[in-house]
């Protein structure tokens, strides 16, 4: 394995961040995006707000997965700008 030069770990640090949160979307985003795509279709039908569709909104999964996204895109953007190592 190539070991990158003193001033660019920066680099790799910040692609691992960024497969990491790549893996969000096939393991979190698109199960969870089922599910909830099935409680809106039958709120819809139904006409009001189910408690599906509710639990859906709040699932505690996907708002972990956002807040790991959201932390990872900041770490990134302030390894590009700082490259601190």
């Amino acid at each position: 394995m190539v070991v990158p030069d003193e001033g660019n770990r920066w680099l790799p640090t910040s692609v691992v961040l960024f497969v990491a949160t790549a893996a969000l979307v096939p393991t979190v985003f698109l199960p969870r995006g089922r599910v909830f795509e099935e409680a809106f279709a039958d709120s819809k039908r139904e006409g009001e707000v189910t408690p599906a569709l509710t639990e859906a909104f709040a699932d505690p999964a996907v708002t972990w997965a956002r807040r790991a996204e959201a932390a990872a895109v900041a770490v990134v953007i302030a390894l590009m700008v700082l490259k601190p190592f």
